[in-house]
């Protein structure tokens, strides 16, 4: 039996399903809104998104669990290091 996710997260963007999906799967559009880190998920179920920071390390490296360009795009969301609520406080 499948687990149901503990947190799902929805967010309306008032822009066209291509440009959303661009923004979230291509790296040179990503870091323009997700603060510098280049996102790339531009992938089928199985394939993995990978998050890369401003610094050139890397962050996520997560499975895509389900992928229907340009409407749908699930992935999982585990970070690779452990934050650090001293070093980097919640903005």
């Amino acid at each position: 039996m499948t687990e149901k996710p503990k947190f799902v997260y929805v967010t309306y963007i008032a822009a066209p399903p291509e440009k959303v999906w661009d923004a979230l799967t291509k790296a040179d559009i990503s870091e323009k809104y997700w603060f510098g880190y280049r996102v790339a998920a531009d992938g089928k179920p199985g394939d993995l998104m990978t998050a890369t920071s401003p610094a050139g390390k890397l962050s996520h490296r997560d499975p895509i669990i389900a992928s229907d360009p340009p409407r749908r795009l699930v992935y999982g969301w585990k970070p690779l290091e452990k934050a650090n609520p001293t070093k980097n406080p919640p903005a």
